[in-house]
């Protein structure tokens, strides 16, 4: 994550979140907008799920502990929860 300061406020700049299986070779899920997938709605926001990259809305740090929370509760994640 890259921050800046304007007109005396933080602004997250660009990002990257990985959420990645106990071993740290599957990736799970990963939000971030770097502008590679410009046909992508809301681009440059965009999410990495599996093999397949999905549309996203801007990811800050709330919206990012809201998705996780989000996905920790669904019952496909628990069921696959190796950790």
């Amino acid at each position: 994550m890259h921050i800046s300061v304007v007109n005396d406020r933080a602004v997250i700049d660009d990002y990257r979140y990985q959420w990645m299986d106990h071993s740290q070779t599957i990736l799970r899920r990963r939000s971030d907008n770097s502008p590679h997938h410009p046909k992508l709605i809301g681009f440059p926001d965009h999410c990495h799920v599996a093999q397949s990259v999905e549309p996203a809305r801007p990811m800050d740090l709330a919206a990012l502990l809201d998705e996780v929370n989000r996905l920790v509760d669904a019952p496909t994640v628990r069921e696959g929860y190796d950790e």
